[in-house]
């Protein structure tokens, strides 16, 4: 008999040989080399008595060259030698076989047909499920379960020294086996096809079927009946590898090589894993023509629960049927997804599996989109979905909604108050009760006001001193309004009332009842014009008055009363400098400042276009040169100026009281300045010596003038102008003199621009800011 097994392995050995050496057949058709490797298999799976079954190599086995064939030569302890080449030379030809069919181990032949993968021929029935999900969802929804099978899937990678406590050694099995003490062994050997070891000194020793430990035990126990006195161990040094086949909806069908320890699931996961539409709640598990397991992963994929997974035995069959169909759920649920249905699948088991409903969605509006007759159809959902035993079909896409925003037995409160805020409503509820208190009605933003306005904070306040302080909003007491929405219309209505007439009889007939859903709108006064009556109006009142401050004047009242509600002038005022500044004034001032300004600007750069072409003389380009530089000047100092909104009344020089004053009505945020007596005069322009002189009564502008050093040669004589101490201005059209002078008037000399075409615009320029009557200070500035 071991004759007769030489004989086949040499036989083996010699085909093999000869189709690895190349030649000039090395080109041969496709198909001659798959019937010649179709031959050696048969010659491998020819029954030897005695030989070890045949068994693939693992994926790290070396690949053949020219032709492809791989075989590797191995030396096993304690067993002949014969039958090492016989079993490698047959894995070999076992391994490049499976290759060529399934794709499975090494790689298929570099001149061979390729075999296509199932997947690439993707069922179209899944694809445009999928995409009939997404036109109505609006976005792709993945299948649950594909990225546990999908190309980036960890749990490919199975471990092949993982060994589970009940591994049961077989055939094939690399054992190791040390003892030492009286007897010293050192044994690494695979398990014979007969289940047995070969230990010197010991003898065969049956270990098939048996865990670990237990073979551990029995070894004990036959080497304690010779020898005392020693310990041994076994371990497992290299698995077997197993074949098993994959047929149905996989994305690789055939034949694969897996380690021992696969299951159902890692096995099918290392195999390339399911096609699109193959059914992952029914993974059969074929042994010996039956079915001995099925396996639903979503047990494992929703649950972690292994325990239905099998170990697959050599020569097992992973079957995958088609799915039975397919179900999508999307909105407020959290795992939107599409599902694989099992025989039987209810909505509320689909919203477990997609994890359940958020908090978010709306139960009574869950509706189910299904195709009846080969037609879409909406079916209701029958009480609350997570409890439903309504079944699924094929093809149902579950949409849950998001509640609607709007809040059930409320009522809010929002704008002119310390927090907007919805609280909950109650029959008979009205106005008062959702305003219990006066400071609900105050804002944040007054408390900071008066707050930062601490006296005691020691904190500077760098606002201008002239100006009146900002007057928050209040609360306007006659005027608020309930918003409404018929639930039946749906249409939103408005309730006018009296909110301070309702807070002063809470309950009474002023007092509106609340319904659920309304909102409760309070208003500043600031946000409607209010009659003239009603206006408050705050005026700051400064200088050489007795009590300076901030004073509340009344409609009506006029820059006398607040004077006189100031305590009146002290003996140092100065009445005929008395400014009013105001702030619509100033914001007048201001803009057409502006527009004076870019007006200004645009003439400049005019100027400067055309210059080059107008100069034709050394002399010229100086003179050119010093009007643009004036005018570059003029135009910096304008963007300064800032407006002060003087409201220019004329008053009577020898004004001794408050009630030579006009009786000019007041607005808010007025601000009156009396000045203290002044005995100087202003003189300031194109004159030998600018500066403030002591006023002379009865002397004349050509007086101070003549103190001055009398007007530059190229002064303008005809545009001197006489601003007086109460802000009106005055030219000079009859020379230097004939002018009275008062005590804080100025006197402005400007300069004879009209020389040139840009000296003429200046003096535009200039003339417009006089008619503003910006006051001396700014004038004096424009005109230096």
């Amino acid at each position: 008999m071991a004759g007769a097994r030489c004989a086949r392995a040499a036989v083996v050995l010699a085909a093999l040989l000869c189709l690895s050496v190349p030649s000039a057949h090395a080109q041969q058709s496709t198909s001659q080399q798959a019937a010649k490797t179709q031959r050696l298999l048969d010659i491998a799976d020819s029954p030897l008595p005695g030989a070890e079954p045949a068994r693939l190599p693992s994926h790290d086995s070396s690949t053949g060259g020219p032709g492809d064939i791989n075989y590797e030569l191995r030396e096993r302890p304690a067993t002949p030698a014969q039958i090492n080449l016989s079993t490698t030379v047959e894995t070999t030809v076992e391994n490049r076989t499976t290759n060529a069919v399934s794709g499975g181990g090494a790689r298929a032949p570099a001149d061979g047909p390729r075999a296509t993968p199932a997947k690439d021929a993707a069922p179209a029935a899944a694809l445009e499920f999928r995409a009939l999900v997404a036109q109505t969802v609006g976005h792709d929804l993945p299948v649950f379960g594909e990225s546990l099978f999908g190309a980036e899937s960890a749990l490919k990678d199975v471990d092949p020294l993982t060994v589970p406590a009940d591994y049961r050694i077989g055939p094939g099995d690399q054992l190791l086996i040390r003892a030492w003490g009286q007897i010293s062994i050192d044994f690494q050997g695979a398990v014979s096809r007969s289940g047995t070891v070969f230990l010197t000194g010991i003898g065969e020793v049956s270990v098939a079927g048996l865990r670990l430990d237990e073979a551990r035990d029995l070894l004990r126990g036959v080497v304690s009946t010779q020898y005392r006195d020693f310990q041994l161990t076994v371990s497992l040094a290299q698995l077997r590898d197993i074949r098993v086949y994959l047929s149905g909806f996989v994305a690789s069908p055939g034949v694969h090589t897996l380690p021992s320890t696969a299951t159902a699931l890692s096995g099918l996961l290392a195999a390339g894993g399911p096609a699109p539409s193959a059914d992952l709640r029914a993974i059969e598990v074929r042994r010996d023509g039956r079915t001995v397991a099925v396996l639903d992963s979503y047990r494992f994929l929703l649950q972690g629960d292994k325990s239905g997974d099998p170990q697959l035995l050599p020569g097992d069959v992973l079957y995958l049927p088609p799915a039975r169909g397919f179900a999508a759920i999307a909105g407020s649920v959290r795992r939107p997804a599409i599902y694989h249905l099992a025989a039987t699948t209810t909505l509320g088991e689909l919203l477990d599996d997609a994890g359940g409903t958020t908090v978010t969605a709306d139960l009574l509006q869950a509706r189910i989109e299904r195709f009846v007759d080969g037609k879409r159809t909406v079916v209701d959902v029958d009480g609350d979905p997570r409890r439903s035993v309504q079944p699924l079909r094929d093809g149902d896409i579950v949409l849950l909604v998001p509640a609607s925003p709007r809040f059930e037995a409320s009522i809010t409160v929002s704008g002119h108050v310390a927090v907007p805020l919805r609280q909950p409503w109650r029959p008979g509820m009205t106005v008062s009760d959702a305003l219990p208190n006066a400071d609900a009605l105050m804002p944040y933003a007054t408390w900071s006001e008066r707050n930062a306005r601490n006296p005691l904070s020691g904190v500077a306040d760098a606002r201008d001193a002239s100006a009146v302080p900002p007057r928050l909003s209040e609360v306007d007491w006659d005027h608020a309004a309930i918003e409404r929405i018929d639930p039946r219309t749906q249409r939103l209505s408005r309730i006018e009332f009296d909110l301070g007439a309702a807070l002063a009889a809470p309950h009474g007939a002023a007092d509106p009842q609340l319904q659920a859903g309304d909102t409760l709108l309070i208003y500043g006064e600031d946000e409607f014009a209010q009659p003239e009556r009603k206006r408050v109006r705050m005026v700051r009142v400064e200088g050489e008055v007795a009590v300076p401050g901030v004073y509340s004047m009344a409609v009506g009242e006029s820059l006398r009363d607040a004077i006189a509600r100031a305590g009146g002038p002290t003996p140092e005022a100065y009445l005929y400098g008395t400014v009013l500044s105001r702030a619509s004034a100033r914001a007048q001032e201001a803009e057409r400042l502006k527009q004076a300004v870019d007006q200004a600007e645009e003439d400049y750069d005019r100027f400067l276009a055309t210059r080059s072409r107008d100069v034709v003389s050394q002399e010229d380009a100086l003179v050119s040169g010093n009007e643009t530089g004036n005018a570059r000047a003029l135009i910096a100092r304008l963007r300064a100026v800032q407006p002060i909104g003087r409201v220019v009344f004329a008053l009577d020089e020898e004004i001794a009281d408050a009630s030579g004053l006009p009786a000019l009505p007041l607005e808010d945020g007025d601000v009156v300045r009396i000045p203290r007596r002044t005995e100087t005069v202003t003189i300031a322009g194109a004159v030998f010596q600018q500066g403030t002189q002591l006023w002379k009564a009865g002397a004349d502008a050509g007086d101070y003038l003549r103190e001055a050093g009398g007007t530059r040669p190229h002064a303008d004589r005809s545009q001197i102008v006489v601003l007086h101490a109460d802000g009106t201005v005055r030219p000079l059209h009859r020379g230097l003199g004939g002018a009275r002078i008062h005590p804080g008037d100025s006197i402005l000399v400007p300069e004879n621009v009209d020389r040139t075409p840009l000296g003429r615009r200046l003096r535009e320029w200039t003339t417009l800011f006089y008619q503003m009557t910006l006051g001396a200070a700014a004038l004096t500035v424009i005109r230096n």
